[in-house]
């Protein structure tokens, strides 16, 4: 079977640090996000000391972290989409986080794996909107949006 290329491991040097989604960071959470037809989706699995104040469910910071990581991931892919690239090829621009706004929904329990998925709303000029979901156990239990910057090239 044919391994995928994730956003993250087209990021280019000095842009691959990152402590949730940077490959080079040997701490990190290596998060990983693949293009799924119009949406880029990512798969977590919270370790036990990333729970919330509630033992059994998931600390809301650790999601937010993970709508940032991946928001950014998605809008880099977004943008570099729609200049008509694929990835592997031309190097993908790296995005930074303008604002993030996040909504709970419900409780996330521990011990499952989080669905994120990000889907496109807008592109103006280097500014990249997208929404996204994070879902336990199919249920979305945190919906977030964020508004990215494209880095300029140095």
């Amino acid at each position: 079977m044919e391994e995928r290329l994730s956003i993250e491991e087209c990021y280019q040097a000095p842009y691959r640090c990152c402590y949730g989604c940077g490959p080079d960071n040997a701490q990190g959470w290596h998060i990983k996000s693949y293009v799924e037809g119009e949406l880029v989706v990512a798969s977590f699995l919270p370790d036990k000391e990333l729970t919330g104040g509630v033992p059994s469910f998931a600390y809301g910071g650790m999601l937010a972290a993970l709508a940032d990581c991946h928001g950014n991931a998605a809008a880099a892919w977004f943008y570099h989409h729609s200049r008509g690239y694929e990835l592997g090829g031309k190097p993908l621009a790296r995005t930074v986080t303008a604002s993030l706004t996040v909504n709970y929904k419900k409780p996330t329990p521990m011990g499952v794996p989080l669905r994120i998925e990000g889907q496109l709303l807008a592109i103006e000029g280097r500014k990249v909107r997208v929404a996204l979901t994070i879902a336990a156990n199919g249920e979305c239990c945190c919906e977030a949006e964020i508004l990215s910057i494209v880095v300029k090239a140095s």
